[in-house]
């Protein structure tokens, strides 16, 4: 599996001895009679505790979203949680976790397992509970931790499971990794590793540079390159195929500028960006960024408050090569598509007009990027009424797919 978004089309992924690529839906959904998962897909473990714990994959081709099933065929360990949710995921793998809630409102006494899921071409699918360890650290909050983690699939039995933390200190010239090698070792280790400013924002260095870094999400880019995502500031990449004692951090600016200042200063939030940009893997050394823009029809910077421009926007596409020493490539502009070329598409017929939100990067080909367009494009709202499709646009042919399994309903 490759990516990973927030959105009903949450990964780009191969599950299941069928290699065709799925988009996965992040959270799990419990197995019922008429769940429909594949059998072929059907992988179980007892967990640390002696639970029998089982998951399956009902398959479904993109841009409908493959959906993760599990159960607990001798019963749950507690009657709160015990639900699946992705957190990773690189070709034939996935990394998730499962969380059992305790009775305490601040969460300090829930139970957190953690599995690797790898389907197999030429075997039976596997489950494989990770040992207890520091995928959670101490310092870091559940949200952050679930962003920073990233799965890598490195040939045919090695795996690396990696969660960055870059602590708040001045400067912040260096960050955590805590890294597992699930099957080669049961110890995770905690490596101090240095973040190199090959380019940066022109603007005083690695200390201002990463001053009010936030990971987004972590991408992993063929079988070594592991990036750190800031959809504000840049990514920061590792090539985890390096020597243990050479593991270093070099920090990659986006093509587009940064905010000036803590971006959360106006009204105490943080802009969620991964609504409207994503990066993913371009081939094995490379990246592709997707950016969604609201542009200005009345010859203003910003986003339109015209009638023609209330709902229009562009997306364009950049594409990075990445390297282990060196300089750093620079970004490559690529297709800049207008938002009444889109809706001119072949297959487009019969969908709202409005901004397409989620992107996800085809990993099998990166000309090909899913979205998400909701009906209620103002607000998610409860009403079961309001629409929403995933459709897959091919950027170079200029044609839309639409989900077999949309419409869905939020």
């Amino acid at each position: 599996m490759t990516e990973l978004s927030d959105s009903p089309a949450a990964a780009d992924a191969v599950v299941s001895s069928d290699p065709r690529r799925v988009l996965l839906f992040r959270h799990g959904c419990k197995r019922g009679s008429t769940s429909g998962a594949d059998a072929k897909t059907l992988a179980a473990t007892l967990t640390s505790d002696g639970y029998l714990f089982r998951v399956s994959f009902l398959l479904a081709p993109p841009p409908a979203s493959t959906v993760l099933y599990f159960d607990w065929p001798g019963g749950a360990p507690v009657s709160n949680g015990g639900y699946p949710y992705v957190l990773a995921a690189h070709g034939d793998s996935v990394l998730f976790e499962v969380r059992l809630l305790g009775w305490s409102s601040y969460r300090d006494d829930d139970v957190v397992h953690y599995f690797l899921y790898v389907a197999g071409a030429a075997r039976p699918p596997s489950l494989l509970q990770l040992p207890a360890g520091d995928i959670r650290p101490t310092w870091s909050s559940d949200m952050k931790s679930q962003q920073a983690t990233g799965l890598l699939r490195r040939g045919e039995d090695e795996f690396l499971v990696a969660q960055l933390e870059v602590p708040e200190v001045t400067p912040r010239d260096w960050a955590e990794l805590c890294v597992l090698h699930p099957g080669r070792g049961s110890r995770w280790e905690l490596k101090r590793v240095p973040i190199i400013v090959v380019h940066g924002d022109g603007r005083g260095g690695v200390g201002r540079t990463m001053k009010w870094w936030q990971t987004d999400e972590t991408v992993p880019v063929g079988d070594r390159f592991l990036c750190w995502v800031d959809y504000l500031r840049g990514f920061l990449t590792c090539d985890m195929a390096a020597d243990e004692a050479n593991l270093k951090l070099r920090y990659v600016p986006l093509p587009v500028a940064p905010p000036r200042g803590d971006p959360s200063a106006r009204d105490g939030h943080r802009p969620h960006l991964k609504c409207c940009r994503k990066l993913g893997a371009a081939g094995d050394d490379a990246v592709r960024l997707v950016i969604v823009d609201p542009p200005c029809r009345c010859g203003q910077p910003g986003k339109s408050t015209c009638a023609r421009g209330l709902f229009a926007f562009t997306v364009t596409t950049w594409t990075l090569s990445l390297c282990t020493d060196g300089p750093m490539a620079a970004w490559v502009k690529g297709v800049v598509l207008d938002s009444d070329e889109l809706w001119a598409f072949r297959g487009y017929e019969g969908l709202p007009r409005v901004p397409v939100e989620f992107p996800v990067v085809s990993s099998g080909d990166p000309d090909i990027v899913y979205f998400v367009v909701r009906e209620d494009h103002e607000g998610y709202n409860s009403s079961s009424d309001k629409m929403v499709w995933v459709i897959e646009v091919d950027m170079r042919t200029k044609a839309v797919g639409i989900g077999e399994n949309c419409p869905l309903h939020f």
